[in-house]
């Protein structure tokens, strides 16, 4: 039996959350300087590795700033994602 994920939402897309990043033209520190997290960049590897799911309030902060930067094509790929694990 799997355990439940500890947060709602737990997209693990290490390969869309670093085309975001670049999208971003953000490095990995200055990404998780702007989602204020505690682990700094550290984080982020993790996410962007696959050692860690990313959690759903990351990927909508992320949605946000893409659309802010211009970027709907990659806030959709964030919305599809949540939606797919919303349904499971």
């Amino acid at each position: 039996m799997l355990a439940e994920p500890q947060h709602r939402w737990v997209v693990d897309r290490p390969a869309l959350l670093r085309r975001c990043r670049e999208a971003l033209l953000m490095s990995q520190a200055e990404l998780a300087a702007a989602l204020y997290l505690r682990g700094g960049g550290r984080t982020v590897r993790l996410w962007e590795a696959g050692d860690r799911g990313v959690p759903g309030p990351a990927w909508v902060a992320l949605r946000f700033m893409l659309r802010e930067r211009g970027e709907p094509g990659l806030a959709a790929a964030i919305d599809h994602q949540i939606t797919v694990r919303e349904a499971t």
